[in-house]
C-alpha cells in the first residue's frame, strides 16, 4: 500500500465516522500475503473524526474503549436523534472478532 493509499484509508475512515456520527472501527491486512503489500493501520476512530487506536504496518491486536456520551454528543447537537434512540447494532466479523456499535 502506498504511502497516499495509507494517507487516504485514515481520511476516509475518520470521514465515514464524522458523517455516520458514530464510533469507526476497521481492520485492514497487514504485511506481505501472496506476494502482495498490505498497509494494516487498522483503527477505531470516534464520533468526532479522532484516531482513538491505530495499529501500524505489521500485524497487531488494536485496543480501543468506547464512550458512549461521545456518541450523543454530536447527535444531540446536529439533532439527528431523538432522546432514548441510542441501537444497538452488532456485527459480527471475520476471524471471529466481535464488534458492538451504537449508533
Amino acid at each position: 500500500m502506498g504511502c497516499y493509499q495509507v494517507d487516504h484509508w485514515s481520511l476516509l475512515n475518520k470521514a465515514r465516522a464524522i458523517e455516520n456520527q458514530c464510533y469507526l472501527i476497521s481492520c485492514n491486512c497487514a504485511g506481505i500475503h501472496g506476494g502482495v503489500t498490505f498497509g494494516g493501520r487498522s483503527m477505531v476512530v470516534d464520533p468526532w473524526g479522532v484516531a482513538v487506536a491505530s495499529g501500524g504496518d505489521r500485524e497487531t491486536v488494536v485496543w480501543a474503549s468506547i464512550d458512549l456520551e461521545e456518541v450523543e454528543k454530536p447527535q444531540r447537537l446536529s439533532g439527528a436523534c431523538g432522546p432514548g434512540s441510542l441501537t444497538r447494532i452488532t456485527s459480527r466479523l471475520t476471524f471471529g472478532a466481535a464488534v458492538v456499535l451504537y449508533m
